[in-house]
């Protein structure tokens, strides 16, 4: 069966933007936040840049290509805000301990993950939490994979030399 004339892909305006972003909220809103908050280490950072997404991509909703991923589109959006605001020094302190009694060890890497650079955050998060493939990551962050996986060889390496520091002390 021939399909007669151009295949054409949806976009948001084609349906009920607040139905499409109701939806694309509901299904996505709390492994938002959960990435988000490993990323600030706030709820309060984490709903003010998952909130601050959900604007952005309403207010850009004519511009959006729903040929890729609308959960895709959400998380850099709202990862590059995160970033953003650590940068200019607003946000992203150390991590809060994410569970009651962690291990000194376990204690110690969510310390030590909240010393890294955004970005380097950002890809750890992604990597290890998430568990977004290396091309994923570069694409959410706007990377070639390459600098991806130098700047995670270079997170690890100073994760691995705190948590050398830390069986010293022991």
């Amino acid at each position: 069966m021939a399909i007669a004339g151009p295949v054409r892909t949806a976009s948001i305006s084609d349906h009920d933007p607040r139905r499409v972003f109701t939806s694309l909220y509901e299904e996505h809103r709390e492994a938002a936040l959960q990435l988000l908050y490993r990323l600030t280490g706030s709820w309060s950072a984490a709903e003010d840049a998952l909130h601050q997404a959900f604007a952005t991509l309403y207010a850009r909703q004519a511009e959006l290509d729903l040929t890729k991923s609308p959960r895709n589109l959400l998380l850099t959006v709202a990862v590059n805000f995160a970033r953003r605001e650590y940068r200019d020094g607003k946000r992203m302190p150390p991590p809060e301990r994410s569970r009651p009694g962690p291990s000194p060890r376990a204690a110690r890497v969510e310390e030590l993950i909240g010393q890294l650079s955004p970005d380097e955050r950002a890809i750890v998060v992604l990597h290890y939490y998430e568990h977004f493939p290396y091309a994923d990551i570069a694409e959410l962050l706007a990377m070639p994979v390459g600098t991806v996986k130098w700047k995670m060889h270079e997170a690890l390496a100073r994760i691995r030399s705190g948590l050398e520091k830390l069986a010293d002390e022991m």
